[in-house]
């Protein structure tokens, strides 16, 4: 995968990151803390390959990728610098594009910000008041799965999953069932980290 930047990470280094950072999604990441055993896979960190190593360790810290210059910016007729956020979009979409390989395969982004986008290129289903964006393993394009991690990044949280499975949906629902079947199959868990500058990945043992 070019330019991505896959780091093996100790598991007694991550598993609280990982953890509490799922306390505070939706229903689909409270169904993941407790139906996975995170001991089951390992973890390991996606960034762009201009990820400073030595602080991969350091979850809750950006700073990891080089950041860009100040940049002038015109809010309401009035000047102002503003720094653009650097970020492994196109990395990670490389990824999760690789990861699936079969109408089997789906990618689940949760939407946590509430409000979402009727321009992304994948399925927008609902649990009660939460959205969530559905793309098969078949149509995970790069382009398509960077614009839906763009979508989902909701600057204090990030998550998608891989699940696998021939499964039976509701048109536009999500039953507190299919979140749990979601869960039990899950082969991936991606979440934001380093100030959204990069990544933190479970993947499930082949074992």
């Amino acid at each position: 995968m070019k330019n991505v930047l896959t780091t093996p990470l100790l598991f007694e280094a991550v598993e609280d990151f990982f953890k509490k950072s799922l306390q505070d999604g939706n229903r689909l990441a409270k169904e993941l803390l407790h139906t996975l055993d995170f001991k089951k896979g390992c973890f390991f960190s996606i960034t762009a390959k201009s990820a400073d190593r030595t602080k991969l360790d350091q979850f809750d810290c950006g700073g990891i990728l080089p950041q860009y210059p100040l940049e002038k910016i015109q809010v309401s007729g009035k000047n102002y610098l503003q720094q653009k956020r650097a970020n492994s979009y196109r990395e990670l979409s490389q990824f999760l594009s690789s990861s699936m390989k079969s109408n089997q395969d789906w990618c689940v982004f949760e939407e946590v910000s509430g409000v979402y986008s009727s321009e992304v290129e994948a399925e927008i289903k609902y649990y009660e008041k939460e959205i969530y964006y559905l793309l098969n393993g078949l149509e995970s394009s790069p382009s398509k799965l960077y614009s839906l991690i763009k979508q989902a990044d909701a600057m204090w949280y990030y998550m998608n999953i891989i699940t696998t499975g021939n499964f039976e949906l509701d048109k536009n629902l999500l039953s507190n069932k299919d979140l749990k079947i979601f869960a039990a199959n899950t082969t991936h868990v991606v979440l934001g980290a380093y100030d959204m500058e990069g990544y933190v990945c479970w993947e499930k043992s082949s074992k």
